[in-house]
């Protein structure tokens, strides 16, 4: 299962490469190559009327764009604005064993990190609850 998650997210970033070359070979501008950066995994616990009955784990990449700057310096911001908003989604969303909308996840922290000035996109690759 995870290794099938692994698989679509490097799908899903092959796709964005490609539609780059794609445009670009179309005559028009030459597209930006983007800028992938690799997250570290991220566990929250989920917890549930105050006892702790699992973990959310989420495998992510973010797509820096340029207004992103120096996105290496960055990373320890963006970071926490990723986890403190995987903690919220967990404590209101997450059930350990039952599927997580990945969309939900990533619209979620994606929004955490533009509220902080992070102007690119959030690509979970793997979201999984675990009991514990």
């Amino acid at each position: 299962m995870a290794t099938r998650s692994w698989i679509m997210g490097l799908c899903a970033v092959s796709l964005t490469i490609w539609n780059g070359v794609a445009r670009a070979s179309e005559g028009g501008e030459p597209a930006a190559v983007p800028i992938l950066v690799a997250l570290e995994p991220m566990q929250v616990p989920v917890i549930d009327h105050g006892t702790l009955v699992g973990r959310l784990e989420v495998r992510a990449t973010w797509k820096a764009s340029e207004s992103d700057g120096e996105i290496e310096q960055r990373l320890p911001a963006l970071r926490s604005a990723l986890v403190a908003a995987a903690t919220d989604h967990a404590r209101l969303v997450a059930t350990p064993g039952q599927p997580i909308d990945p969309q939900a996840l990533a619209n979620r922290l994606q929004d955490d990190a533009r509220g902080q000035g992070f102007t690119g996109e959030l690509l979970v690759l793997e979201a999984v609850t675990r009991s514990a």
